[in-house]
């Protein structure tokens, strides 16, 4: 809505202070906090101290009051009028004083701190405790970025003008904060049930008039004219109460009175019409501050009703009156117009004069026209069918549900994923204007149907009437044909549209019963409810941007065009061209081969599936080496359906959920392509939950709906050279580790004596350690032992090659398992124990001890005999007795 305000006195200080270069002749500033807990916020010298709370209630400026700066802004020194110090702390003044800096908030005001004071840091002054009412508390730590620290300097020569109340004059107490936000003049009224509120100020009605007594203590006693009721706390009584009048700053002042502090409740920021008074300590910037206007003897004055018309094309289309007095001002325009109307007339100012007066009915009249016009509506429009700028519209969201009609389907129905700029139906039109209102129409359903529904909405579907194309010569009673757009801030030219005369009826885009559909949100604004109109020319340019960003992305991918293709995809300029490059390389996606291995790649959030030891896992950055990123999808039992199997654990993704284990059998998943079928899929558990990626916690989950930019959307990376695969690992502080992949492996070398890749043969009591040639192929699933220096890492790379037969006792795990020895036998794991490695006997707690768990990738050893030795130590190649070994048999456990 475009928003007519007058200019009136701005809380924010828009400029840094002046520093004084001679400070002979300092300008001199006041400060305010405009959060002060007190009634009063003006910073003042206390002696060893800095005050803000007690305010000024003398109409002549102290000089405890006055401040100047020296230095620079950000390095600045506070000086005060009444003393020759500086201020060193936020409780201590000294000649040599601290460097402070002082700094440009973003909503306009002020904010002082130390040297070198960050936003991260936290440190600037700070009013810390304005919405408490502990008396003792200290007002001048700095803590917090927020209000608290909001401070406004002006200089102190403005205090000249400040309207302080004298005895015998007529004023209007008004609150500056709605002048400032809505440029209506909002006052103190007293009603004869002596009750105090706020209200539009009418000068017309003696209720709103002041006179105030000065006491020779600087109180005030306020009486009201109108009911010869006093101020007394938060209303008003016959008792006559004395009131303290503390300065705040810009011509306002904070009202106290019998302990309370008035205060404009239901204030809404300045955006409420009127309310109450209650006690509140919020001071400056706020609803607690108050200025006292002087006023003539209302006794005196001619009473005068203004009206405002408003003028389109020769008719009156709003009208705006209020009373007040000959040699008043004129007030400013402050009707709010619909979207896009301005005023072009200049709205009446200066004095309103007795001459201007005309009688009309017997009452003082003054008619002003102004004439208005439309400019910058954000979206195009027409007067008739037959000259309809056709655009579509759509929901600002990030799916950018377009609107579409459908003669078959009982409401209008929002469409993200297949906008087709060639079907009529998603071409819509406005016809009227932003004063009578617009009929919407559609240029599928023809001339002679427009968008109407019913208008007893309530609720947020509009209790299942939906807006709908209707037959204009057929209306159904009651149903609502003209709609009114108003602004959105929630998209760059975003509006709302409700219907005509029910502005709380606004359309909404909701999904009922799965359905997303045209319904109603009755609650309030939202983004849920904010249009964005497209020209064709602009959305056909998105649609071709968008289509190249999506094609490029899923270059490479499944479902993507080939890499080779990325110059051609960048030439496309036009919407013709791309439907022409779409038809003309229909046969050149790459196609799915459920013979090759692939990485699964989740479009939203930028991860990649692992197979890790406890089961499958996001998040993970995309790795050409990792071979734990890959996959293969084996054609499952039932048809259409695969087998998502890990190429180094050797087993199948499972029922998709929170636990996302692995497993010799795996469950059945379906790929659907999304959207227009760049690359992007879902993969849904046959009969079940989508798969998902978590990214909170780097799990793999389910949900029960998908769509394109989401956490359910995936590509399908093919892995093309399969050797520059590997899997890592490092080497603990023991030296020793072992290893089971799912995939024949090249050995890598690894330096240092001794060390080296081992099979194993247990021989009586020892374990006799065989070595594995560096270069030569280890088979798939073949455990080993590795000897190496600590913290070692190690890459055992993807091999084509046949491996050769290897023998060896130690047995693997490429996952997490359970492992049950078997009756009679007994099972041992990798171990250090009194400073021996060696396989010692693995404790049965898994499975109700019968089984341990074995580490995935991972070597064990099954004994027969349930008395097997107590550990297995290692002979080496060439070892030919145990002289060589350290025995601690009986010493282990």
């Amino acid at each position: 809505m475009l928003m007519l305000l007058c200019a009136v006195t701005a809380w924010a200080q828009t400029d840094l202070p002046v520093i004084t270069t001679d400070p002979t002749n300092p300008v001199y500033y006041i400060v305010y906090n405009t959060r002060s807990k007190e009634p009063g916020g003006l910073m003042y010298y206390a002696g060893d101290n800095i005050g803000i709370k007690d305010g000024c209630t003398s109409a002549v400026l102290e000089d405890k009051y006055k401040f100047y700066f020296t230095g620079s802004h950000d390095a600045l020194y506070v000086h005060n009028a009444a003393t020759d110090m500086k201020l060193a702390g936020v409780a201590s003044w000294t000649t040599e004083g601290t460097v402070w800096c002082v700094k440009q908030r973003e909503d306009g005001y002020l904010a002082f701190g130390p040297q070198g004071a960050a936003d991260d840091e936290q440190k600037w002054w700070n009013e810390k405790n304005y919405a408490t009412n502990d008396a003792t508390s200290d007002f001048t730590v700095w803590y917090s970025y927020d209000e608290g620290s909001a401070f406004v300097i002006e200089p102190a020569d403005n205090y000249d003008n400040y309207v302080f109340p004298e005895t015998g004059k007529f004023y209007t107490i008004e609150c500056p904060l709605f002048e400032k936000v809505q440029g209506v003049a909002k006052g103190l009224v007293a009603w004869s049930n002596d009750s105090l509120s706020w209200n539009t100020v009418d000068l017309t009605d003696k209720n709103f008039y002041w006179v105030p007594t000065v006491n020779t203590d600087g109180t005030v006693v306020l009486k009201n004219l109108g009911t010869g009721l006093y101020i007394s706390g938060t209303a008003v009584s016959e008792t006559e109460t004395n009131a303290t009048i503390y300065a705040l700053g810009a011509n306002q002042f904070a009202i106290y009175a019998d302990g309370k502090t008035i205060h404009a409740n239901g204030h809404n920021g300045g955006l409420n019409s009127n309310g109450g008074i209650v006690d509140y300590k919020g001071a400056a910037g706020s609803a607690s501050a108050w200025s006292f206007v002087e006023r003539k003897d209302p006794d005196a004055v001619t009473e005068v009703t203004v009206i405002y018309n408003f003028v389109y094309e020769g008719a009156i289309k709003y009208t705006q009156e209020y009373n007040t007095l000959v040699g008043e001002q004129y007030q400013a325009i402050t009707v709010t117009h619909p979207l896009g109307v301005s005023v072009v007339t200049a709205a009446p100012t200066g004095e309103i004069l007795a001459e201007d007066v005309e009688v009309v009915d017997g009452v003082n009249t003054i008619t002003k026209s102004l004439e208005v016009a439309i400019s910058n509506v954000p979206f195009a429009y027409s007067d008739s069918y037959a000259t309809v700028s056709w655009q579509f519209l759509k929901f600002d969201s990030s799916n950018n549900f377009y609107l579409y009609h459908n003669d078959e389907l009982d409401y209008i129905a929002l469409d993200s994923k297949n906008f087709d700029p060639d079907n009529d139906n998603y071409y819509w039109g406005f016809i009227g204007n932003p004063f009578d209102g617009y009929k919407i129409v559609n240029k599928g359903a023809g001339e002679g149907y427009i968008l109407s529904s019913s208008t007893t909405m309530s609720g947020t579907t509009g209790d299942g009437t939906w807006p709908i194309m209707t037959a204009a010569a057929s209306l159904p009673e009651g149903n609502n044909e003209l709609w009114i757009p108003t602004a959105s801030a929630s998209a760059e030219n975003g509006i709302f549209l409700a219907q005509k005369g029910h502005s709380w009826n606004r359309m909404n885009n909701r999904t009922v019963d799965g359905v997303a559909k045209l319904a109603y949100w009755t609650a309030g604004a939202s983004a849920g409810s904010t249009f964005v109109a497209e020209s064709p020319a602009e959305a056909l340019s998105e649609l071709v941007e968008a289509f190249k960003t999506r094609a490029t992305a899923a270059l490479g991918y499944v479902g993507g065009y080939p890499v080779e293709m990325a110059d051609a995809i960048e030439a496309i300029s036009s919407y013709d061209a791309m439907k022409n490059f779409i038809a003309d390389n229909k046969e050149n996606h790459i196609a799915f081969d459920a013979n090759k291995y692939y990485r699964i790649y989740n479009v939203f959030r930028n991860s990649v599936v692992v197979a890790t030891t406890a089961g499958q896992r996001v998040p993970a950055t995309e790795s050409n080496t990792d071979i734990n990123q890959v996959w293969k999808f084996e054609a499952g039992e039932t048809e259409g359906t695969y087998l998502i199997k890990s190429l180094n654990a050797n087993a199948y993704m499972q029922a998709v959920g929170a636990s996302n284990t692995l497993a010799e059998t795996g469950a059945e998943f379906e790929l659907y392509y999304l959207s227009d079928g760049l690359g992007q899929f879902n993969l849904k558990q046959k009969g079940s939950s989508n798969l998902m990626c978590i990214y909170a916690n780097g799990n793999v989950g389910s949900w029960t709906d998908g769509g394109v930019d989401s956490d359910m959307a995936w590509y399908l990376i093919p892995v093309s050279d399969l050797e520059a695969l590997s899997h890592t690992l490092t080497v603990g502080a023991a030296g020793y580790t072992t290893l089971a992949l799912g995939y024949n492996a090249t050995v890598p070398a690894i330096e240092g004596d001794g060390n080296g890749v081992f099979t194993a043969t247990v021989n009586g009591e020892w374990i006799d350690l065989t070595a594995v040639a560096a270069g030569s192929v280890l088979p798939a699933n073949t455990a080993v032992i590795i000897k190496a220096a600590a913290d070692t890492e190690l890459s055992f790379a993807y091999s084509a090659e046949t491996a050769a037969e290897v023998t060896t006792d130690l047995l693997g795990t490429l996952y997490d398992k359970n492992i049950a020895p078997g009756e009679g036998n007994t099972a041992y794991i990798l171990s250090k124990q009194n400073e021996v490695v060696g396989f010692y006997k693995a404790a049965l707690n898994q499975d109700e001890g019968t089984a341990f768990k074995n580490n995935g990738h991972k070597a064990y050893l099954v004994v027969d005999g349930a008395e097997g030795a107590a550990y297995y130590s290692f002979r080496f190649p060439g070892t030919t007795g145990v002289e060589e070994i350290t025995d601690n048999r009986e010493q282990s456990t």
